[in-house]
């Protein structure tokens, strides 16, 4: 089942660049609703639940065009729950550090107020600054710092904006 749940979210990736959004929201959904019955039923399994919230990242942007805010949220919060879990349970292993901090960085929306996005970039940074200082010979720990520098700053920049034009 978990090979399946993969397949999907790969499709998912594929549909997605490709351009068919409308069947890359469903095989992502379909992914997402195999990992949820699979953490449900093996609730001590690590793999299904890292995957889970994997899953809940690749989701989320196709939950966040959605007018539904309560998935969105839900979507948002619940894979972010699960790494920040992960992390407290396995301190040392940085992977699921990792993991939340690109969920952290990436997943929110336009739709969000800008304190809330920039509150969750902050975290974010802060954890790649950590990162960095601990992994400093892991790549994926500079490409995080990086990325969460851009985010915040459009974040910024998208604040300005608002203040200048409203």
């Amino acid at each position: 089942m978990a090979e399946l749940a993969r397949t999907f979210n790969n499709l998912a990736l594929a549909y997605r660049r490709t351009g068919h959004y409308r069947e890359a929201k469903s095989s992502q959904r379909q992914g997402v609703d195999i990992l949820e019955k699979l953490t449900k039923q093996h609730p001590d399994d690590v793999d299904f639940r890292l995957a889970l919230a994997i899953a809940y990242r690749g989701f989320y942007p196709f939950a966040s065009r959605g007018s539904d805010r309560r998935e969105r949220d839900q979507v948002r919060t619940a894979g972010i729950d699960i790494l920040e879990r992960l992390v407290d349970e396995f301190p040392k292993v940085p992977d699921y550090q990792f993991e939340l901090c690109e969920t952290l960085i990436t997943n929110f929306s336009s739709r969000e107020s800008l304190g809330d996005r920039r509150g969750q970039i902050k975290r974010g940074l802060a954890l790649a600054s950590t990162l960095m200082q601990e992994h400093p010979g892991v790549p994926r720990s500079r490409v995080l710092m990086a990325d969460a520098l851009r985010e915040l700053a459009r974040a910024q920049t998208s604040e300005l904006a608002e203040q200048w034009y409203v």
